[in-house]
């Protein structure tokens, strides 16, 4: 088992406790760039959004965490890069 943090719906972190076993997936979603638009329409500013990370368990339920603990999480799962 691993206690890790996650993130719930209003994006503010929560502990929880995961079977590494039922892990069967990690997953970096990204997000598209916001646009901001002036008063006549144009483009005024592209700010860009931070990706999104997700664990995927065999039950079918997932979890939202935070960079920093997805990169955790993949260092202490040992996955090895291609």
């Amino acid at each position: 088992m691993l206690k890790l943090n996650r993130l719930n719906r209003k994006g503010v972190e929560a502990e929880c406790i995961i079977t590494v076993e039922d892990i069967v997936g990690l997953f970096e979603k990204k997000v598209e760039p916001t646009t901001l638009y002036d008063e006549d329409g144009n483009v005024a500013q592209t700010v860009e959004n931070p990706s999104t990370y997700e664990v995927h368990f065999t039950n079918g339920r997932d979890i939202h965490v935070t960079k920093e603990t997805y990169d955790k999480l993949v260092k202490k799962l040992s996955v090895e890069t291609l």
